[in-house]
């Protein structure tokens, strides 16, 4: 049996819905911060979206993989990061600072670093997120310049900051502008990476 060219042919679910992922993913971010990865439902997630929880399983198999996808960065949020990290060693500390506050402030990687922050404790999958991440990204770019337990002790102070400010919301930090907190931040990130700075290799002599 042949089917005439001009018969429209019948669109799958998510082709009725051109959409709808991105819909999704912005809704779980938003729910995953709010309630954490235990709290966020499929039907939670679905009615922030406007759309049926049936299409969620569409283009995510489960929650586990849509919480997986809600952790992808913008492009532009990882660039900077990455190019943050490969400033002149003696900007990295402020560069860094600077980018990674950044990305809690900004709307767009705001909801998707807080949510991870807020399911570590309670979901293997956010914790193996961010030490992928962090694994693969931030310490692959500093390793040849710094020692991994002064990435670790650095990147651990952000994140206890990012904590306190965004999440608990303690008056002190919650009332600092985004300038004044990252430079509450600098010395001690650049103390901690000042301790294990790798000394560059001896010039080779001239032959």
């Amino acid at each position: 049996m042949t089917t005439d060219a001009s018969t429209p042919r019948r669109r799958g679910r998510g082709e009725k819905f051109p959409g709808g992922r991105d819909a999704i993913l912005a809704a779980a971010r938003d729910q995953f911060a709010e309630r954490g990865f235990a709290g966020a439902t499929i039907r939670g997630i679905a009615q922030a979206a406007g759309v049926d929880p049936k299409l969620v399983m569409h283009f995510f198999s489960s929650k586990d993989d849509l919480f997986a996808a809600s952790l992808e960065l913008p492009v532009e949020g990882l660039r900077a990061l990455l190019g943050a990290l490969q400033a002149p060693v003696d900007e990295v500390p402020e560069r860094l600072t600077r980018a990674y506050v950044e990305m809690w402030e900004s709307p767009l990687t705001g909801p998707q670093v807080r949510a991870m922050l807020m399911s570590i404790a309670t979901t293997d999958s956010a914790a193996d997120a961010l030490r992928t991440a962090f694994e693969q990204r931030i310490a692959g770019a500093l390793g040849d310049r710094f020692e991994p337990v002064a990435v670790v002790t650095a990147m651990s102070q952000l994140l206890g900051a990012a904590l306190i400010r965004y999440v608990v919301r303690m008056p002190a930090f919650d009332a600092l502008t985004r300038d004044e907190f990252t430079a509450q931040l600098v010395p001690s990130v650049a103390a901690s990476l000042e301790r294990g700075r790798v000394a560059p290799p001896p010039a080779a002599r001239p032959a």
